[in-house]
């Protein structure tokens, strides 16, 4: 089984998600929704830079936000990481309720995170294994109703990694995995 606590060990704890058996609880602080992941194995890692409370949670960003480029702080509401036939997996996670607003820009800004953060890893030699990528998107609105932002009815690919529409009861790693 492939050592993950190098991802744990490099996210500091307040940033950490909760999970109970393998199952990882996932909010949306603004939006007042909460979903549960089932991953794999009691291995897996799962945290959040997505905290209301936490104006700058990259302090090497500007702190003043009507300076800072728009945008390069935005990151999806849980990234879970787990092992799945032996391979590694990053599941980007966004939940939306009603408009689904700017989703692409949050999981793609996620998935450079996690890149920035796996080079860093490798770089130093503390992780080498290849890593899968997968973006969910967990929205409470129904496809029948119109917004000016699209909802993925069906699997959409951007910078190289799925991104799925997905139903709370789906929230499985299996039915998300290769």
């Amino acid at each position: 089984m492939a050592d993950l606590d190098c991802f744990r060990n490099s996210i500091d704890q307040s940033f950490h998600l909760q999970s109970k058996d393998c199952v990882w609880e996932i909010k949306e602080e603004y939006a007042e929704m909460t979903i549960e992941f089932r991953a794999n194995s009691k291995e897996s890692f799962g945290f959040t830079l997505d905290k209301g409370t936490v104006q700058n949670r990259f302090n090497f960003f500007s702190k003043t936000t009507n300076i800072r480029p728009k945008g390069i702080a935005k990151i999806c509401d849980g990234i879970i990481i787990d092992t799945y036939k032996k391979g590694i997996y990053i599941f980007l996670i966004e939940l939306k309720k009603g408009n689904t607003g700017h989703y692409k820009k949050q999981l793609v800004n996620s998935y450079f995170f996690c890149q920035w953060l796996l080079n860093l890893l490798k770089e130093h030699k503390h992780f080498e294994q290849k890593v899968n990528f997968v973006g969910l998107l967990c929205t409470t609105r129904s496809n029948k109703q119109v917004s000016r932002h699209h909802t993925p009815d069906r699997i959409t690919t951007m910078q190289g990694f799925p991104i799925f529409p997905a139903e709370i009861k789906d929230l499985l790693l299996s039915s998300y995995a290769k």
